[in-house]
């Protein structure tokens, strides 16, 4: 470039700050330093950068600390953007798991925007940073950063021992199946009643109680299983991973008929 290239840098740790400025520092880079939003805002304005690299978990003023559960690297992106619209993002963080808050940011119109990980190769920085100061049109995320959250049905999933997740993810797919009646059934039986007190809280013989169980064991496929499984057992994880599946906003099936 015939220019020397501005970088803002963002981050709270001094040991990495110190490290990746005197890094660019060496590649003829001007690079001015904050440690927080306030300060990144200021400098921003006094220097107007062509590229800023910017932790995700900051503070948001001088002497505060930062609070993990927050992205304020991802406001300060923003608020960079009103102030300079043409300035090059590179997001350089310890965690894999903000994906998700950088995703957002590109799907609000935001683009020119690099995700890296702490530890990438000192070439990988320099390569982002040329790509969002030049042509860079869209958003690049490093390997192994997740860009969706995890559900609350994600996590229960990865409880379940690999034998036993195959049964409960099959008997959820064929939830559809049952009946009106297998369904009522199936849903007091997952709270883990007793057939007695099920035929009492639904009105109906125990000898019906345990017809619709037959049934439903059948129709998940539970009734041949492994012997090691506990049937019952089973059938109240496939109740609570369809409870939870309501609670994220997705449906594995409704009675029928």
């Amino acid at each position: 470039m015939s220019q020397q290239l501005k970088v803002l840098l963002v981050e709270d740790d001094w040991s990495v700050r110190s490290a990746v400025r005197d890094y660019l520092i060496k590649r003829d880079m001007a690079v001015s330093e904050a440690d927080c939003l306030e300060a990144a805002l200021s400098a921003a304005d006094a220097i107007r950068p062509d590229v800023a690299i910017v932790d995700i978990v900051l503070p948001e003023r001088a002497g505060e600390r930062a609070n993990f559960d927050r992205h304020v690297g991802i406001e300060v992106a923003r608020q960079l953007r009103e102030r300079l619209p043409q300035v090059g993002i590179v997001f350089l963080s310890a965690y894999a798991d903000r994906g998700p808050e950088v995703v957002q940011l590109f799907m609000d119109g935001h683009r020119r925007i690099v995700y890296l990980l702490k530890g990438s190769k000192p070439q990988e920085l320099l390569d982002a940073i040329r790509k969002v100061a030049g042509d860079l049109s869209a958003l690049e995320i490093a390997s192994g950063v997740q860009t969706t959250r995890k559900t609350a049905f994600d996590l229960a999933v990865e409880t379940l021992a690999d034998d036993e997740r195959g049964c409960v993810l099959a008997a959820l797919d064929n939830l559809a199946t049952l009946t009106k009646p297998e369904w009522r059934v199936f849903e007091t039986v997952g709270q883990c009643l007793t057939y007695r007190q099920v035929a009492h809280d639904l009105a109906i013989s125990v000898k019906t109680v345990d017809s619709h169980m037959g049934t439903i064991y059948e129709k998940l496929c539970l009734r041949g299983i492994d012997s090691r499984f506990n049937q019952s057992a089973l059938l109240a994880k496939v109740y609570l991973l369809h409870c939870l599946h309501k609670l994220d906003n997705h449906s594995p099936g409704r009675p029928v008929g």
